[in-house]
């Protein structure tokens, strides 16, 4: 395995473990840098490099770096912040005409989410319904295996 860049979507991802409610953190994605730069969404430039303090670039050479202009890196191999377990998806990063990284998809199939009751979420794909999980935002549905989202809370931004 080569180098490679860390990607940290804003708003970050949520696990896809049922009962999980942490985020998928640690996206790796290969691009012309693949210099172990992390890379957080919305941000220009990388915001560190996950390298020992010896081996580093300094914060003035870190802001000159920059990913390609409108542009799509494919990342992947995420691991959850709370369970560990790695995302069984894909996702795109896709960078503007200044080469800052805007937009966030997920690559898999993918199915809305309707509530048919409260604490109820069912699968707009297959029909299948499960219990919600408090705090949980996205789901694996156990029928068709789509990548299930539920709408953000009020105020928060969502994920394409």
């Amino acid at each position: 395995m080569g180098m490679f860049d860390y990607f940290y979507p804003d708003p970050p991802i949520g696990c896809h473990q049922p009962k999980c409610t942490g985020h998928i953190r640690d996206w790796q994605g290969k691009y012309s840098g693949n210099c172990l730069f992390q890379w957080r969404q919305g941000k220009i430039a990388p915001v560190d490099q996950a390298a020992s303090e010896d081996c580093k670039l300094d914060r003035a050479k870190l802001d000159a770096i920059r990913l390609p202009t409108n542009t799509t890196i494919v990342a992947g191999w995420g691991s959850c912040d709370c369970c560990g377990s790695y995302a069984q998806f894909l996702i795109e990063c896709t960078t503007d005409g200044e080469a800052r990284w805007k937009n966030t998809r997920i690559l898999a199939k993918t199915a809305a989410a309707s509530h048919p009751e409260e604490g109820i979420i069912q699968c707009r794909g297959c029909s299948n319904i499960w219990p919600q999980v408090e705090g949980k935002q996205l789901y694996i549905c156990p029928t068709c295996k789509s990548v299930v989202l539920v709408s953000a809370p009020a105020g928060s931004r969502k994920l394409r």
